[in-house]
């Protein structure tokens, strides 16, 4: 009994100094006009990689790392040309070109961050592009208040990617 008391307390811990090498998981959370708007991800690391090199034009990301980005919104969230009502999605986000990002909100929940499926997408907003110096690492996400307006912020690399939106 013992043994298997130790090797599940090192499995545990093995995991876990794994899983914070690795970034583990991030949550961020703004409360506007009294609705509460969550983001559960993950946070890859850059481990000396080039964040704009590892996605192609045309490609969809995942947003972070192992079970996909969800959305948690008690509001109607109003972005640029894409209403979302309240309920629990996925985020995704597509590189057009270096300069040129789409946040994508997909229907499908509680999948892996690689399976995304076009056919089940909400819609999709544009993205501004900001460089940053220094780099940001592990990746991030981040939702603040400016009053009854919010802004989702996504910083890795030498990139900022962010999105305002309209709560109702």
């Amino acid at each position: 009994m013992r043994k298997v008391v130790l090797f599940s307390l090192a499995l545990t811990l093995s995991v876990s100094l794994w899983l914070q090498a690795q970034g583990g998981r991030g949550k961020t959370s703004v409360t506007v006009k009294g609705k509460k708007i969550s983001i559960d991800y993950g946070r890859p690391q850059l481990q000396g990689r080039d964040v704009m090199k590892m996605l192609p034009n045309g490609n969809v990301w995942r947003v972070g790392m192992n079970e996909a980005t969800e959305l948690d919104t008690a509001a109607t969230l109003k972005f640029k040309g894409l209403s979302v009502k309240p309920g629990k999605y996925t985020l995704f986000a597509k590189k057009v070109s270096d300069s040129d990002w789409r946040l994508i909100v997909n229907k499908k929940t509680k999948i892996w961050g690689t399976d995304y499926d076009a056919s089940s997408d909400l819609g999709s907003t544009p993205l501004t592009v900001t460089a940053l110096s220094p780099p940001a690492d592990p990746f991030t996400i981040t939702l603040s208040a400016k009053g009854d307006d919010a802004v989702l912020e996504m910083t890795w690399g030498n990139r900022k990617l962010g999105a305002k939106f309209d709560v109702e």
